[in-house]
């Protein structure tokens, strides 16, 4: 799924509503990937968190520049 449109008209929470429902309804329990960019992690982990039962691991690979 990919969603991509204006700021404010709730694709975070369609997609967290879409994950919480395959985990509790579908009993499919993943992983789930969410690719974002860096300066929103820290949301999709408080909101992941703060509306569902579902566990947050953060990943990311620190640029690496060469000198």
């Amino acid at each position: 799924m990919i969603l991509a449109d204006e700021m404010g008209l709730g694709k975070t929470a369609q997609a967290i509503a879409m994950l919480d429902h395959i985990w509790r309804r579908e009993s499919i329990r993943g992983p789930f990937l969410i690719v974002a960019p860096l300066s929103t992690l820290a949301h999709w982990q408080r909101e992941i968190e703060e509306w569902t039962d579902l566990s947050v691991l953060n990943y990311w690979r620190p640029l690496i520049t060469s000198d």
